[in-house]
């Protein structure tokens, strides 16, 4: 069994010990005497039972959720961690798993990173714009404004979200070729999405932002 990645809380790490994903496989450390199927149930179900919804309502209905979050809800640490296990199994350049998951709960932390966050929108949102196409999401109109003051609840309120997620790539990319970068940042997203997708079927909303 391999390490796939590491969660990291608060400066502590939780090994997961999912197995190498080679030929769609995984491999599951189990109890002496355990089956099989029953060292998966305790793997990945007991934190919280997923909601029954078909793969087809889960890809229609998984949403960056940012008005509608519940920030008086507590999120077990032991939800996150399950969920991270299905993250792990997303495919990535190479299949070196080259990530790091970086969970924080910790409220004067996050406050420090609403703050950077904050920071960094007022950077882009201040950037020089010559030569840039207007930017209408949604076609603008009522679906742009909708969009503003969803992105602007969640700058006021980063502080106040249970759990922040922030992924990390290994080493550095600055003189990398095009490609390699591509590939390397190419590599995260799909495991944040399966993140997402297994918080979803949890009954949990998340937002994927920058």
């Amino acid at each position: 069994i391999r390490l796939l990645a590491r969660i990291r809380w608060k400066g502590c790490i939780a090994r997961p010990t999912v197995g190498n994903r080679g030929r769609g496989r995984r491999r599951i450390s189990r109890a002496p005497g355990t089956s099989k199927g029953a060292a998966r149930s305790v793997r990945f179900m007991t934190a919280a039972q997923p909601i029954g919804l078909t793969p087809d309502h889960l890809l229609t209905s998984t949403r960056s959720v940012r008005k509608r979050l519940d920030f008086d809800r507590p999120v077990g640490r032991d939800v996150v961690e399950e969920c991270a296990q299905l993250a792990f199994q997303a495919p990535n350049g190479g299949n070196v798993q080259a990530w790091g998951w970086v969970c924080i709960d910790d409220p004067a932390i996050k406050a420090e990173l609403a703050d950077l966050y904050r920071l960094g929108m007022r950077d882009h949102i201040n950037r020089d714009r010559t030569g840039e196409p207007p930017y209408v999401p949604g076609g603008g109109g009522a679906a742009q404004q909708r969009m503003t003051e969803s992105v602007m609840h969640l700058h006021d309120r980063m502080q106040d979200v249970p759990v922040l997620l922030v992924t990390t790539i290994d080493g550095r990319l600055e003189g990398a070729s095009p490609f390699n970068q591509a590939s390397r940042w190419g590599s995260i997203l799909p495991g944040v999405w399966n993140f997402m997708l297994a918080l979803r079927t949890r009954g949990l909303g998340s937002a994927w932002t920058t």
